[in-house]
């Protein structure tokens, strides 16, 4: 039976995927490890491991073979950060493992990005995201396998990367969700859950539902503390329909989204946010409410204008959809919602795990 060892970049138990395919349904063959900022000493806990966060640059697998012995994991997958794969791939010189790389977002390329956003620094960050690229590039083709988030992703940004890949995007975890909406909003209840930032222009989301004039009820609820979010506390200011709530985590999430009628999820039209694979997006399908969103190439074959408000993102289009969503009956509107979660059965996590599991093991075959 395969063994999986799986170094997160996660600071909790809180990811979607990492949680849902590893943790839950691979459990019995997984251990997971997590380097929180607030962790202080290493210690194990049934099959996770939390380390203090300073063994990310170098040291983690020394302490690792205190707790556990290293020779029994078939396959060692490690989650975005660059120093941790430096040290795997340093231990992987005298162990049998085959080692993984699972890459979800552009990190490196962000900030080169922002500062193109800015026009602060550009030729600055151009040159470090070139050479940080080259340098992260070369680590992964040392490894046995590579894991981005989406086919798209690799596309885009590791084109270059010849080596057995499997794209590992996001999904939900059928057991969390099971809403019951017999009892009817009287108006419409949208909800964004995630992060506002500049980047991902939710100001121009929130303008567009404070533009019309129609009754309606949209909540945000986000960690996110910046100039992006103060920017939207002051224009809905005297708009009780719309408001700023506080972060909701996994555990009550089903039981927040069981509460609105419509999801909203609108990302950039641009080279980062084209590749991604959005979480809330199926996790709002999950929960048998349909999405109000602009088109991205993960949801091909599962989203159309039959289960979905899709919209170009701009602030004609947006409040236009608004208006339409509005003066539908809440019943029409559940009627999607059910459509599209039947399309999204091969993103449950139960699924996902089997098939990860079956790359992994031919693998080893290999």
């Amino acid at each position: 039976m395969v063994k999986i060892l799986v170094l997160s970049d996660q600071q909790s138990t809180n990811h979607s995927a990492l949680e849902g395919i590893f943790s839950n349904y691979l459990k019995s063959l997984v251990t997971i490890v997590y380097l929180p900022k607030t962790c202080q000493i290493i210690s194990k806990e049934g099959h996770r491991i939390f380390a203090p966060y300073r063994y990310k640059k170098k040291g983690l697998f020394n302490v690792l073979n205190e707790l556990i012995d290293i020779d029994k994991f078939d396959i060692v997958i490690v989650r975005n950060l660059y120093p941790l794969l430096k040290q795997a791939i340093d231990e992987r010189n005298f162990r049998k493992f085959k080692l993984g790389f699972w890459k979800s977002w552009p990190h490196t390329y962000r900030r080169f990005y922002q500062s193109k956003i800015e026009n602060k620094s550009i030729l600055r960050k151009f040159v470090e995201y070139k050479i940080k690229d080259y340098l992260n590039k070369r680590k992964i083709k040392q490894c046995d396998f590579f894991m981005p988030i989406t086919s798209s992703f690799k596309d885009s940004f590791f084109s270059e990367i010849d080596i057995p890949t499997y794209s590992l995007g996001m999904g939900f975890d059928g057991n969390m969700f099971d809403c019951n909406r017999s009892t009817k909003n009287h108006t419409v209840h949208f909800v964004y859950i995630g992060t506002i930032d500049k980047i991902r222009q939710t100001l121009l989301v929130v303008k567009a539902f404070h533009q019309i004039s129609g009754d309606f009820v949209f909540d945000l609820y986000t960690k996110s503390s910046n100039e992006e979010v103060r920017k939207i506390q002051k224009l809905i200011a005297d708009d009780g329909r719309i408001s700023l709530k506080n972060p909701v985590d996994r555990e009550n999430l089903p039981k927040v989204l069981c509460r609105y009628d419509i999801g909203v999820n609108f990302i950039p039209n641009d080279k980062i946010f084209n590749t991604s694979s959005p979480t809330k997006i199926y996790e709002y399908y999950a929960s048998g409410m349909p999405a109000l969103m602009n088109y991205n190439a993960d949801f091909d074959n599962f989203l159309n204008e039959n289960n979905a408000f899709i919209s170009d993102f701009n602030l004609t289009s947006i409040s236009r959809n608004i208006e339409n969503i509005i003066s539908l009956s809440l019943e029409d509107i559940a009627k999607m919602g059910i459509q599209g979660k039947v399309g999204l059965m091969h993103r449950n996590y139960k699924k996902m795990s089997q098939d990860v599991l079956s790359f992994l093991n031919n693998l080893l075959k290999r």
